[in-house]
């Protein structure tokens, strides 16, 4: 029995090994420079045009006037839609009925 075992122990292994290795040696044989174009294009980055007349501006700042309200408004025009009132049943309220009966 335990000859058995260790003979598909090795066999497994050899397996493995000899798939490893044809991989391997794929990786070796297949030219890593053989790219299409697509991955070319994506690959490689846009020129950076530099103008010399062109000086960094630096950092901008800019001012805003806000309008901020502190405090009560003095009236609310606010239109409400019409609201119905309606019973919500959830699960909740489910479970309390059926413990009920």
């Amino acid at each position: 029995m335990l000859g058995v075992l260790a003979w598909i122990l090795i066999v497994i292994s050899a397996t493995i090994w000899q798939i490893v290795a044809a991989i391997w040696v794929l990786c070796r044989i297949i030219p890593q420079g053989t790219t299409s174009q697509a991955t070319r294009a994506i690959q490689t980055k846009p020129p950076i045009l530099q103008d010399p007349q062109h000086k960094p501006i630096g950092v901008v700042e800019t001012h805003s006037k806000s309008a901020v309200m502190v405090g009560k408004p003095d009236s609310i025009n606010v239109e409400m839609d019409s609201v119905e009132k309606k019973l919500v049943v959830t699960q909740k309220d489910k479970l309390k009925q059926l413990r009920n009966k």
